[in-house]
């Protein structure tokens, strides 16, 4: 065979044992058999067992093999490693660095699960290394993701996540080249925000006595925690797991009265936003059986509080006439209340734990001195045309 600057040419063979339903097809990748190296020396053939059962270990092998054999070519050493890492290695490597965002466990749990679901892809195309990665492998996965997930919404993030790993493989192994680059983005479903009018709300406090009535209800104070989560929802603005979980010390009363000071699940930004006395009574008088917290026994799951309580605001949703509101209108009511009694976008983002560019998004269709300010500078330009008209 052809030689170059004395370096064998060698090739990685799978030599399959007697029982592998692959046997004759030496070039087969993704049986566990033994793989070896195969080139000539001196004219002879030669054979090297690389003790690797994969292909990707059979290529790391090769390559400190190529680089033994001829030193001047060492320099390359950082090049050739970058070349042979594989999907599932930078996916482990990626998970912990993430795991050491301290990222919250629903969040790392969606990345986990999108990106294995990525791995199994690649493995059934027979791709087993990053850098062997292209546009179509990343087009073919997505074009399954309907059936997966299908919502637009859910799509988007699904895509957002797998940016955010191709990006973090891109500077951790120096590639040339980041295949996400080029795929095409997924435009996110807006949602319209829709906070309860103040009618709406009233009929949602009215609703509450005539549930939840049965022996066991009565017990579980079903009613009360409900009615006291309606009313800290709407006056703080917080999400409802924010709001389920909330501590007890997070209550705090000073010489202007009461405020909840938490950090937000999600984004674990702080938020201090003041309450009305008589929203703080209410959750005052509150039991959950734990001396820690409002809500919450300390007992079931986060997630698992979450959806129980949901389907009970549902049942509440129905009853006051509105069967197709959700919990987060509640932290919207809040949101656009505070921006009708005149605070800016930065301030009601501060008081969500937003960055205000977020909060511009969602909730400056509501914000009427952004309207206001916007026609009077049109206005003034008008002005400032018309005279310099009239001087010339």
């Amino acid at each position: 065979m052809v030689q170059i600057n004395h370096i064998p040419v060698v090739t990685i063979v799978t030599r399959h044992s007697a029982d592998c339903p692959f046997v004759g097809e030496e070039g087969y990748k993704r049986c566990g058999c033994w793989k070896h190296l195969r080139y000539r020396e001196n004219g002879k053939p030669r054979w090297l067992a690389t003790k690797e059962r994969t292909w990707a270990g059979a290529e790391r092998f090769k390559t400190n093999f190529l680089l033994q054999r001829d030193p001047a070519h060492a320099h390359l050493a950082a090049a050739q490693a970058r070349a042979q890492v594989t999907v599932r290695d930078a996916i482990l490597a990626f998970l912990k660095d993430k795991k050491g965002e301290d990222i919250n466990e629903k969040t790392y749990g969606a990345y986990d699960l999108q990106l294995n679901r990525f791995l199994d892809y690649l493995d059934a195309a027979g791709v087993v290394l990053l850098e062997c990665v292209a546009l179509p492998h990343l087009s073919s996965f997505r074009a399954a993701w309907p059936k997966l997930y299908p919502a637009p919404g859910s799509r988007y993030l699904v895509q957002a996540r797998l940016q955010t790993f191709f990006a973090y493989a891109t500077r951790a192994y120096r590639l040339a080249y980041n295949p996400m680059a080029d795929l095409s983005p997924i435009k996110p479903q807006h949602v319209q925000t829709k906070p309860f009018e103040p009618d709406e709300y009233k009929r949602l406090l009215a609703a509450l006595p005539a549930l939840f009535t049965g022996e066991r209800a009565e017990r579980g104070r079903i009613r009360q925690h409900l009615h006291a989560l309606i009313e800290l929802m709407r006056h703080s603005g917080l999400a409802i797991q924010d709001a389920l979980c909330l501590p007890r010390t997070s209550l705090v009363k000073d010489a202007s009265g009461y405020r909840v000071v938490t950090h937000r699940v999600k984004t674990k930004v702080r938020v201090s936003v003041p309450i009305p006395p008589a929203v703080a009574a209410r959750l005052l008088a509150v039991h959950s059986g734990h001396a820690d917290y409002f809500f919450w026994d300390g007992k079931i799951q986060r997630d698992s509080l979450v959806h129980k309580i949901q389907a009970h605001l549902r049942q509440v949703f129905a009853r006051a006439g509105m069967p197709k509101a959700h919990s987060h209108m509640l932290r919207d009511t809040a949101a656009v209340e505070w921006l009708k009694a005149g605070l800016t976008l930065f301030e009601v983002s501060k008081l969500l734990g937003h960055n205000p560019a977020t909060t511009a998004k969602y909730y400056a269709p509501w914000v009427q001195g952004l309207q206001d300010n916007m026609e009077a500078k049109i206005r003034a330009n008008w002005k400032a045309a018309h005279k310099k008209e009239l001087l010339q």
